[in-house]
């Protein structure tokens, strides 16, 4: 018998389920299903029970995701990894039978020890856990809420620590809610990648590796990175736009305000391992561990590379060497297109006064070096010649800026004063260097 309270799934002890399991005892209910101790009574083994929600189990969708998340698990073969030896759905409730666990999950320990777990402790479980995070992701499959409630300690027959990934049947199911009560339940914001909140399509492998990074932090100190930013939060909303801001606190410096020490090697992991490019995190579980195993023993890694928001390089701004390039190049044209006035010059007896004197200023600016066109050079001087100019005459020329020659139209060159052994004149007031742009 199956009934729904409150929007909780309820058992009763000694209820039979799907025919063939009948109940014992309830062993935990949270926001996405609950789970009972039940005994199979075609192999008389005892099992776990995982019943979804029915608020959940009314979308055909979920549902689907569901079975389809326990059929990809139920092909890895782990030792790290829940076998489920049964799934399908019974009148309108999804359900998976998995092998039944003794021990505890990682949060549940941090909160009956009231500390941090030893490093050693941590390396190893997390060493095993990446085993198991591996193999799935060969599969194609993203856990999505990865977190301490959700790795399993329970030991072999010789005593010694095994850990179990629990919750691949619905991780999927996880990503596609989007109300605030079920959020919270979760509480999959504190481990979340930033592309997981932006609920970006691309989410892969990565974001579990970004989620390992907040776990490893979470069981070395005793509290999760975001611990300060979700006691103030006013909303998830919030908190999850603070989130999104990334990491900007040391978590060497964070974990010593928990009171908590974490070698300064640490920080280079954590950075590397929550960075907000997923390209730049680690490539493997297996490899993101054994990164961890070095900076808890005292041995540096790779810094991670800066964010792209990071400043350029460049400290000087680009925009105040235009102005200078186009001067130069002003003056440059200036230059040529007086050469060109005086060469004009030679063939025509009436060019005005004002075109001779320009000609004559260009051609004393290049007797420092000869022409190398021997036709030119000797029309330049010529063109100079000619009763000589009164010195007020003189004056009132070099103020004005020379005349175009006539000919063909050209562009107006750049007008810049030229780079003479005597004074240039002055250019017009309203001249500005960044017009050359």
């Amino acid at each position: 018998m199956v009934s729904s309270v409150r929007s909780a799934v309820h058992l009763e002890r000694d209820d039979d389920f799907a025919g063939r399991y009948r109940v014992i005892r309830e062993l935990a209910s949270g926001g996405m299903a609950a789970v009972y101790q039940v005994l199979d009574t075609k192999t008389d083994r005892l099992r776990a029970l995982k019943l979804m929600l029915p608020e959940l189990a009314q979308d055909a969708d979920l549902r689907g995701r569901f079975l389809d998340e326990a059929s990809v698990v139920g092909r890895v073969r782990s030792d790290h990894i829940v076998e489920v030896v049964d799934a399908g759905i019974d009148g309108e409730t999804p359900f998976l039978v998995m092998e039944l666990l003794v021990g505890e999950d990682l949060g549940s320990k941090l909160t009956g020890q009231g500390e941090a777990l030893e490093a050693a402790y941590v390396t190893e479980a997390l060493r095993q856990l990446a085993l198991g995070l591996d193999k799935v992701h060969e599969e194609g499959v993203v856990h999505r809420d990865l977190k301490p409630e959700n790795i399993f300690a329970t030991q072999r027959d010789d005593g010694s620590l095994c850990i179990k990934i629990l919750d691949f049947g619905i991780a999927k199911v996880v990503s596609h809610l989007a109300t605030l009560s079920t959020t919270r339940s979760l509480g999959t914001p504190l481990y979340m990648s930033p592309e997981q909140l932006r609920g970006e399509g691309t989410v892969d492998p990565s974001s579990d590796l970004y989620a390992l990074g907040h776990v490893a932090f979470t069981l070395l100190v005793g509290k999760p990175y975001w611990f300060e930013e979700a006691r103030r939060a006013t909303s998830v909303f919030s908190f999850v736009n603070r989130v999104l801001d990334g990491v900007d606190e040391p978590a060497s410096e964070r974990a010593r305000r928990f009171d908590a020490e974490l070698p300064s090697t640490f920080d280079a992991w954590f950075s590397r391992s929550t960075h907000p490019d997923p390209t730049e995190r680690y490539e493997t579980a297996e490899a993101q561990v054994a990164a961890l195993a070095d900076v808890l023993a005292g041995r540096a890694v790779a810094a991670p590379p800066e964010p792209s928001t990071a400043p350029p390089v460049e400290t000087e701004p680009a925009r105040p060497r235009w102005p200078f390039v186009a001067v130069v190049c002003a003056v440059l044209g200036l230059a040529g297109a007086l050469a060109f006035s005086a060469r004009r010059s030679e063939s025509t007896s009436t060019a005005d006064r004002s075109t001779a004197t320009a000609s004559a200023s260009v051609a004393s600016a290049a007797s420092a070096a000869p022409d190398p066109d021997p036709v030119t050079s000797p029309g330049s001087a010529a063109a100079s010649a000619g009763p000589p100019p009164t010195a007020s005459a003189r004056a009132a020329e070099e103020a004005r800026p020379p005349a175009p020659a006539p000919g063909p139209a050209r562009p107006p060159p750049p007008r810049p004063a030229p780079p003479v052994a005597t004074s240039p004149p002055p250019a017009p007031s309203a001249y500005d260097p960044l017009d050359e742009l």
